[in-house]
């Protein structure tokens, strides 16, 4: 099989793949010494190269999540701070917030009914 890649990868013809394949084989040669340094160099810079791909990954996926959630977070905050309908606390007088469907909400629903609340054409047009 190594006698057909060194044939195939220098376009060499079976006697001279030979011959070239005995050089290589000499493992007093310098051209050996040679070609097995570039071929672990080669796995080792594709090794590296795989390992730095995969943190580049992971690093990207982290900082991707990371900012989605602390993007989400503060969304968060923003949309409460901007549309929040708070109330004094009839015992303490502290802040209670209103929130979307809560009993607190339903009973506002029903009061504003109540106490006549409408659109302004409607209130016209009565």
């Amino acid at each position: 099989m190594a006698l057909i890649k060194v044939q195939a990868s220098e376009e060499l013809d079976y006697e001279q793949a030979c011959e070239r394949a005995s050089q290589l084989i000499d493992t007093n040669s310098e051209e050996y010494r040679r070609a097995v340094q570039s071929e672990a160099n080669r796995l080792k810079k594709s090794q590296l190269m795989t390992e730095i791909n995969k943190a580049k990954k992971t690093w990207r996926k982290k900082g991707y999540n990371s900012g989605f959630k602390d993007g989400q977070k503060e969304g968060y905050k923003q949309g409460v701070q901007q549309y929040k309908v708070p109330y004094p606390c009839s015992v303490c007088g502290r802040e209670l917030v209103m929130m979307p469907g809560a009993r607190d909400h339903e009973a506002m629903k029903v009061m504003m009914k109540h106490a006549g609340w409408a659109h302004t054409t409607c209130l016209k047009n009565k």
